[in-house]
């Protein structure tokens, strides 16, 4: 094979591998992508004033300090709304496509993508009716001086390469973020510690039972950080694209952790009198299993105390009624 063709054959996996990043526990959280925002703002800020430097020129700049401030203020504000707006609105699509634990970096470079091009429409389309309620000195200025305003093919010359960049250099931040990976259930795992913990301290009930698990822990990398989870711990294992979500109970909530692993290598570890494969994508722990719900033809195993229900294939179906009877002893709903 060619050099060429070696070279493109790699970018295109690197590219390809740089998309599948996950951000999932990161972006998750409020107060990580409440840190995001600002950061988007002020990149589409500083381009507003760079774009009206290359454009009209330094001095331009200079002289009318004023009007290019507000207008590229005016714009950041307008960029930033739409793409937090775009963000929550791909929560609803179907099959979870845009919840927040699904989230990777290809997912999010799209969805800020249609928040982008939506913040260009009501900048360059809507915005002259929002400068007339709160700046209508600027729309007086435009008037007088129709050639300072720049055209729908300048602005996307600018636009595009800072949205390129702006979009990048956040998610770089957004990947920087460290997981919020729980102590608890490291601190449960014997011995053995992959990292120095706190001092030992007082835990509730839940958290006892972990410290006395007999069946040890599941041991994961979770970027460059080994992490420990106690089995009775872990509630399911779902997979997603080439990587798997393990989740595990923190008292009364759900977390989560994603690992580059096939599913068949998570359950070689996994002790199979409690751990069986339900369906394709799913791995389930059937301690936390309470029933078996049938909706017409489909089955799927309830996890009530976290209100989930996993779909169960159907030729597993006969497999798993002994072992959850065994378990759980549930009834089916």
């Amino acid at each position: 094979m060619a050099p060429s063709a070696l070279t493109a054959g790699r970018g295109l996996a690197s590219i390809k591998q740089y998309l599948s990043i996950p951000l999932g526990a990161r972006y998750r959280e409020l107060t990580n992508r409440l840190q995001l925002y600002p950061m988007l703002a002020l990149l589409f800020f500083l381009e507003g004033l760079l774009a009206w430097s290359l454009y009209q020129g330094p001095m331009f700049l200079l002289d009318h300090m004023a009007l290019t401030t507000v207008f590229s203020l005016h714009k950041a504000l307008i960029y930033a709304l739409c793409l937090g707006l775009v963000d929550i609105l791909a929560l609803y699509l179907p099959n979870r496509w845009g919840a927040w634990d699904n989230r990777t970096v290809g997912k999010q470079w799209l969805i800020w993508g249609v928040g982008c091009l939506l913040g260009f429409c009501i900048y360059r389309f809507l915005g002259i009716c929002l400068i007339c309620f709160y700046a209508p000195e600027l729309l007086s200025f435009f008037i007088a001086h129709p050639q300072a305003a720049p055209g729908t093919a300048t602005l996307m010359l600018f636009a595009v390469p800072a949205w390129f960049c702006a979009v990048f250099l956040t998610l770089q931040m957004a990947q920087g973020k460290p997981i919020p990976i729980a102590d608890a259930p490291e601190a449960g795992c014997g011995p053995r510690q992959p990292f120095p913990l706190q001092e030992p301290k007082a835990h509730s009930s839940d958290e006892a039972a972990v410290g006395s698990d007999p069946e040890g822990c599941l041991e994961l990398a979770v970027d460059s950080r080994q992490v420990r989870l106690p089995h009775s711990r872990i509630t399911h294992v779902s997979v997603e694209d080439h990587y798997c979500r393990v989740f595990y109970a923190k008292g009364e909530k759900l977390e989560n952790v994603m690992v580059r692993l096939a599913l068949k290598d998570i359950m070689q570890e996994l002790p199979e009198a409690s751990f069986q494969q339900i369906h394709r994508s799913h791995l389930a722990n059937f301690r936390h299993a309470s029933g078996i719900h049938k909706k017409g033809r489909a089955h799927k195993l309830v996890l009530s105390r976290f209100d989930l229900e996993l779909p169960i294939s159907r030729y597993r179906l006969d497999q798993i009624q002994p072992m959850l009877e065994a378990a759980k002893h549930p009834q089916t709903v």
